[in-house]
Order: structure tokens, then sequence, then C-alpha cells
């Protein structure tokens, strides 16, 4: 049976995320080794075609949306586990009091909430006959795959996201039309004052903005910008801080086969305060290692597998949202 540290997993992997070394030579190894399987289609062999492929998209899934973990409180539990979340209701107070008096308790409050999850599944189906001649590429396999899984899990998380935040009051909600720079500074500011370093994570349209707002006026009312600013901006297409906050951007691609419609709102940044995850209203929780499914059509000789993975997601509240988001009106 396949292994997690197979080194076909490990080329296919590379080669998805981009980063193979000897490319065509590693290729053509892993490659190899998945026809030498296809050529000999044993019930074991077709299950290790099917692991191998599935080890290698959660791994490559798993990178792709490691940066969830900027902005939620992620756990990653074992197939039909549930994830319990615990959150802080209400914190410890201090009191002023005359000598030798007593000052009222404070009684530390949480809540506990459990996620279910909801299932995502890929089930790619290629003929044996093609596998066994080397015309299907199970590395083009991985990233299609992946790709399709990773967009849906991201799609979802933001929706929850989106759909807890808009419509809240300041600093967790503002909009504009553009980047509006008193509404956006007033919001990065309370959550300063949480005494915690924020970040700025965005799509590329809404922190490509964030530049034009980092002028000052001189004595003579000249606007001067930061050199180091306009390099980031020119290498980059946005500036990596933003009022004292890190400015992160967030992959965002196009729904399959569309050049109109990107898998996330391109017009939200969200501020994030970096305290502990506990803190972070938004929680995801991935099962991992759900186990692979394959089977063989006797009519056509067609293979199929089916990856599947296991995601939930929740906002939860407790005596405050640890998150806020801009909306800028004008990006569509």
């Amino acid at each position: 049976m396949a292994m997690k540290t197979d080194k076909a997993v490990e080329i296919f992997s590379a080669s998805v995320r981009g980063k193979l070394v000897d490319k065509d030579i590693e290729i053509a190894e892993a490659r190899a080794v998945m026809q030498k399987l296809a050529q000999n289609p044993t019930p074991a062999n077709r299950y290790e075609i099917a692991s191998i492929v599935a080890y290698t998209v959660e791994d490559v899934v798993n990178s792709q949306t490691q940066f969830i973990n900027l902005f939620a409180d992620v756990k990653t539990v074992g197939p039909n586990e549930r994830a319990k979340f615990d959150v802080k209701l209400k914190g410890i107070q201090a009191f002023w009091c005359a000598k030798a008096s007593t000052i009222e308790r404070s009684r530390i409050y949480k809540k506990s909430v459990t996620l279910d999850t909801d299932a995502i599944g890929a089930r790619p189906s290629v003929s044996f006959s093609d596998l066994a001649q080397n015309k299907v590429q199970f590395d083009e396999i991985v990233a299609d795959a992946s790709y399709e899984i990773t967009n849906k899990i991201v799609g979802r998380v933001q929706s929850v996201l989106n759909t807890g935040l808009i419509g809240m009051a300041t600093p967790n909600y503002g909009t504009g039309a553009g980047v509006i720079k008193p509404t956006l500074d007033a919001q990065i500011l309370a959550f300063k004052r949480l005494g915690m370093a924020v970040t700025l994570v965005g799509d590329l349209a809404v922190i490509s903005k964030l530049a034009a707002l980092t002028g000052f006026a001189s004595a003579t009312g000249t606007l001067q910008f930061d050199p180091t600013l306009i390099s980031q901006q020119n290498q980059n297409g946005f500036i990596g801080t933003y009022n004292g906050c890190s400015v992160v951007q967030l992959v965002n691609p196009f729904v399959n086969g569309s050049f109109k419609t990107s898998i996330l709102d391109a017009s939200m940044l969200y501020i994030v305060p970096s305290g502990a995850a506990a803190m972070r209203p938004l929680k995801v929780v991935i099962e991992k290692d759900i186990p692979p499914m394959d089977a063989t059509n006797i009519d056509d000789r067609s293979y199929e597998m089916r990856l599947d993975k296991q995601v939930g997601a929740g906002l939860v509240f407790g005596d405050r949202a640890y998150i806020g988001a801009y909306k800028d009106s004008t990006i569509l």
C-alpha cells in the first residue's frame, strides 16, 4: 500500500506546487512507477494508484490552503471526528475599592461549540489503456483535482466569513467607494488597541490600492511617498506594509474554464489581529486521511477514483469579534 512518504507522492506534489529542481528527470521517474502499476491492474495495484493520487492531492490542498491559518482557528481531526472549540465570553475585570474591603469577583465564562463537516469530492475517470500506455499523466490529474478541491474549500470559508461580518458595526466592518483612508485607518487603530500586531489580507485588486494612501504632505503641500514602498509596488503590485500593518496577498484563481469570475470576493480586505488562534471567530475543521476509493468499469475498461476532503467552517463570536473587514464597493 502506498505511503505518504512514497517518492511518487513527493514528486507529483512538488511538481504541482512548482518545487521540483530536476523536473523532467523526476517526473519521468514518477510517471514510470504509475505506468508500471497500470500495466498490471490487479486490485492491489489499482488501490495503490488511487492511494498515491489521494495522498498527493491531500498534500497539495493542505499546502494551498495553509493561508487560512492567517485568519482562522483551524483544527485537524481524524475521519468522522468532530472538533470542539472553546470560546471566551468574559474575562477578568479590575475594580477600585476601599482599603480592607472586597471586590466583585471575575468569573471566567466560556462556551463550547462543535462544527460538522461537509464533503467535497472529485471523481476522475480515465481509460486504463491510456494509463498503461502513459497517455494520461497523473500529475495532471493531481493538479486538476487539487485545484478544484482547494477552490471549493476557500470559497466556502470566505462565504462563511463574509456572511457574518458584512453589515456589522465598525470596527468589524467598513465600506466605501474605493479604499477610504479615514475609514480603514479607524478600523486598524481599533484592532491595534488590543495590543497586537495587525495584518491586512486581501486580493491583489484591493491591496494594490493601499500604496496611494501612503503619501505624506510636506510643508509646501507636496505629497511625498516612501521610495521603499514605491519599489515594493513596482516589484509585487502591492506594498508590504501599510500604517504599521503587514500586507498579505490572497491567492485568488479564476473559476475553472473562465476568465471572468474569481473564487474569492476581490473587493474584501481583512483586518486580522495576530492574537492566539482561539480568539479568532472564524473556526475551520478539516478531516484528514479520508481513504480513497477506486473502481473499474468492465464494459469500457475505464478506471475511476473518488477523492474526498471533508471540511467545516463557522463563525463564533465570544466577548468580541477579533477580525475586521473592509469592502471596496468599486471592485465587482
